[in-house]
């Protein structure tokens, strides 16, 4: 560890008897960590100190009946203003959070939220890519994207790349659109 950097909590046998409280004791040291660094870094130039984020990513794949969902809560409870936490899933929450929703201390971004528009796709790739801004290349892409930022991105890298001939095909979905250009791009990495 780090001169002045101190050990989070682990999961020994010990805490298993009592998950809440090691769930609590990492959260509460976790946070505590963050914000002290934070307050360190204030009177430093070009330093951000606006806040911090914890994101949980693919939470589709934990199970609606997983203890996971009531030890997070508890470790939530402890996380104070300043931290963010975003539960990043391709499915609605399990009802474990229907509490938190209710009083509004959680807010959700479905896909209808997060979807680009035609305009605003439009715009981004006439902002990256000038020389790619044919209205029939735009439909192209935007027609494959659906609006999607992530396959908007994958996909103007690409012609960066290759051009607009070699762009997938039409008719694919998401996941496929992800894969094909995410195994292009890092193909090409060391």
């Amino acid at each position: 560890v780090p001169s002045g950097k101190k050990d989070f909590p682990a999961l020994t046998p010990e805490y298993l008897v009592s998950l809440p409280t090691c769930t609590l004791r990492f959260f509460e040291d976790l946070c505590n960590h963050l914000l002290s660094s934070n307050r360190k870094t204030k009177g430093k130039k070009n330093e951000n100190t606006q806040g911090f984020a914890l994101v949980f990513d693919s939470a589709q794949e934990v199970p609606e009946t997983s203890s996971f969902h009531s030890t997070l809560l508890t470790g939530l409870a402890r996380v104070p203003s300043g931290i963010s936490v975003f539960l990043i899933g391709r499915t609605p929450p399990s009802p474990a959070y229907a509490r938190l929703q209710a009083n509004n201390q959680m807010g959700l971004l479905g896909w209808t939220d997060l979807r680009l528009s035609h305009e605003e796709t439009e715009q981004i790739i006439r902002m990256r890519h000038p020389q790619a801004a044919a209205q029939e290349t735009i439909e192209r892409i935007y027609k494959i994207t659906d609006g999607w930022s992530a396959g908007l991105t994958l996909m103007l890298g690409e012609l960066k790349q290759k051009g607009y001939h070699d762009l997938q095909p039409h008719g694919s979905t998401p996941e496929e659109i992800m894969y094909y250009f995410g195994s292009e791009l890092f193909d090409r990495m060391d």
